[in-house]
């Protein structure tokens, strides 16, 4: 596995639009630790699906 984070402090939870380390894989099949940032769809990224069970919609971040 590559590490492209380094010795990290230990975190004292993950929210919503902060980094968070994530393990995932590379273009080149290698696994690697990286940073990522997460959030909640927001209530208007949800729309009815036939059966009555919202769906979430993809959405972006708004970069400050």
């Amino acid at each position: 596995m590559r590490d492209s984070v380094g010795n990290m402090p230990p975190l004292p939870g993950i929210f919503p639009d902060y980094p968070a380390p994530i393990v995932r894989t590379a273009a080149d099949g290698v696994r690697e630790l990286a940073m990522a940032r997460w959030g909640m769809v927001p209530r208007l990224g949800l729309r009815r699906h036939e059966g009555g069970l919202p769906t979430a919609e993809h959405t972006r971040a708004e970069q400050p």
